[in-house]
C-alpha cells in the first residue's frame, strides 16, 4: 500500500461506526491518529515467516481495535456468575409439589 493508501484506510476506520480491529507492523506517521483517538494497541513479538530457516529473526506485530472493539472484548471477556443477579432480590426456590 501507498502512504496515501494508508491515509485512506485510517480515515476510514476513524469514521466506521462499527467494532474494528487492525493488524499489522507499526508506522507512527499511520497508525498515531489511530493511538490518538483512543485505539488500543497490543505489541507481538513474533517470528518473521519468511524467515523459517533463519533461527532468531522477529518482528514485532501490533493489534489495534477501536473503543466499541475493546469495549465488546471487555464485556464478552467478564461472564457473571450464575448467582449474581445485578440489582435483583435474591429467587427464592418454587415451593415443590407435595410440599408444604
Amino acid at each position: 500500500m501507498t502512504t496515501e493508501e494508508h491515509h485512506a484506510l485510517t480515515a476510514a476506520l476513524l469514521a466506521s461506526p462499527a467494532m474494528v480491529a487492525l493488524s499489522g507492523y507499526r508506522a507512527a506517521a499511520i497508525h498515531r491518529p489511530l493511538e490518538e483517538a483512543g485505539w488500543e494497541r497490543t505489541d507481538m513479538d513474533v517470528p518473521i515467516s519468511a524467515a523459517r530457516h533463519r533461527e532468531g529473526l522477529r518482528r514485532v506485530e501490533s493489534l489495534w481495535r477501536n473503543p466499541a472493539a475493546v469495549a465488546a472484548w471487555e464485556r464478552a471477556r467478564v461472564q457473571p456468575s450464575l448467582f449474581e443477579f445485578d440489582g435483583c432480590d435474591a429467587i427464592e426456590p418454587a415451593p415443590q409439589p407435595g410440599s408444604s
